[in-house]
């Protein structure tokens, strides 16, 4: 069981800052609420050769509180699963906050941030090597963040430091032992983009990192390294769950868009490097990513090269077109991801995509495509 005095301690921490605040000053001065409902099919092979098919329905909200002097933020998201988790979730009604944070700020180049929040770290779109403060990393802009404060100093446009505290890593009798500890700077300098950072928890995490990314007209070009110096458990690190640390094709798909700390468990080093390009043709967008990761020491069932190229297709906003892959080189597999989404309003846009994994030249079961999933889905903004 979890030592309560975790929650305690930032309850009482919460309480402080608010004592802190002028009585006079704590009246909002805007409200904003944003959010999308969407309700998705799911088509997925069963193990007897035969289609199952789930549904589910999500809410996602993102509200804002404005004050003088800071601003409450929190996203969160009901999802109801209405076929026992083949809609990937797994729980018929699930609720899932990603962002509940009160930032403040003192002075204009302070932040202060308390609650469950997330940061900006090292320089890549996909593999973020260094990155072992966030519970998870996903690329698709729902990243959770984790429970702790942190102090943010941006003395110019140029430069910014940040320390951050994450206590969602500290229980039991000595819970004050497992808070996890980051910081992370910025710089610009002749112009490179600059990242250094470390975080560090005590028998479990000591990992520095450093990246750099360059801007090439439409091209920016980024890499990323980390030497993680301390053993570190995979359960611990992403909630227990180990997806990506099996043969199972079905946890590679998982892995692939979940995107876990691959370090996790190893006293090991990684590197990661990529480019992005962008460019704008009138009322077209043309979009091309390719990222690649190496790791001396992988998890089990997982081989050290993967890659993830993409590329994309965007029409004034109204329609896109997107593939993308996950490529486990080494073990000769590969997760793809196609999708189209058609958005005839403004406010509502449809999607269908197709999920399958695949062996590479040169493996053990040739170049087969296996079908995992289809998704269809409708999704309406306000």
């Amino acid at each position: 069981m979890k030592d309560t005095r975790r929650p305690l301690f930032l309850l009482t921490l919460a309480a402080v800052v608010i004592a802190l605040v002028p009585t006079g000053r704590v009246v909002a001065n805007e409200y904003s609420l944003y959010g999308d409902a969407g309700l998705g099919l799911f088509i997925v092979p069963d193990p007897a050769g035969a289609f199952a098919l789930g549904a589910y329905t999500d809410f996602r909200f993102d509200h804002r509180l404005s004050f003088d002097w800071g601003e409450l933020t929190v996203r969160h998201k009901t999802i109801l699963d209405g076929h026992g988790g083949v809609g990937g979730f797994g729980q018929p009604i699930r609720h899932v906050v990603n962002q509940a944070a009160l930032s403040i700020w003192p002075v204009d180049a302070v932040t202060f941030q308390l609650g469950r929040f997330s940061i900006p770290w090292g320089v890549g779109y996909v593999f973020h090597p260094g990155d072992a403060l966030h519970p998870v990393r996903s690329p698709d802009g729902e990243t959770p963040g984790f429970d702790g404060v942190a102090v943010t100093w941006t003395p110019s446009t140029d430069v910014s430091g940040t320390v951050a505290l994450r206590f969602d890593t500290a229980y039991g009798p000595e819970w004050h032992r497992r808070v996890r500890s980051a910081v992370h700077g910025s710089a610009y300098v002749l112009g490179v983009d600059v990242k250094l950072g470390v975080v560090f928890q005590e028998k479990t995490v000591f990992r520095p990192s450093v990246g750099l990314a360059v801007p090439a007209g439409p091209v920016v070009f980024h890499a990323e390294a980390a030497v993680e110096l301390a053993g570190e458990s995979a359960a611990d690190l992403i909630g227990g769950d180990t997806d990506g640390v099996t043969d199972d094709p079905a946890q590679l798909v998982s892995a692939a868009l979940g995107l876990p700390d691959l370090l996790a468990g190893r006293r090991t080093w990684a590197s990661s490097a990529g480019a992005n390009y962008s460019r704008f043709f009138g009322s077209h967008t043309i979009t091309v990513l390719g990222e690649c990761l190496f790791i001396a020491e992988p998890p089990a069932g997982l081989g050290r090269h993967f890659v993830y190229p993409s590329v994309s297709w965007d029409w004034d906003a109204r329609f896109q077109v997107e593939q993308a892959a996950f490529l486990d080189v080494d073990g000769r597999r590969a997760v793809l991801a196609t999708s189209g989404t058609i958005a005839p309003f403004t406010a509502l846009e449809f999607t269908l995509g197709l999920y399958s994994t695949a062996g590479l030249p040169g493996g053990d079961g040739g170049a087969a495509l296996s079908f995992e999933a289809v998704r269809a889905e409708a999704r309406l903004f306000f």
